[in-house]
């Protein structure tokens, strides 16, 4: 399980290195995983801190560090 979530990190940071900054619904869209596995590579990556998470009004957006 733990090399998946890697595998998805590298997923989810390869479409934010390409669109920018997006919310995590344009990334599960875009990425093709499912919410549960989005959530667990951003995890990964905010805690390698390559990743950072900001609230605008009710939007979580997320961007490459």
């Amino acid at each position: 399980m733990i090399n998946e979530i890697g595998i998805h990190a590298g997923t989810v940071w390869k479409f934010l290195e390409a669109n920018g900054e997006s919310t995590l619904t344009a990334v599960v869209s875009g990425t093709g995983l499912n919410q549960p596995l989005v959530d667990r590579a951003v995890g990964w990556l905010a805690r390698e801190g390559k990743v950072k998470l900001r609230k605008d009004n009710r939007r979580q957006l997320l961007s490459l560090a």
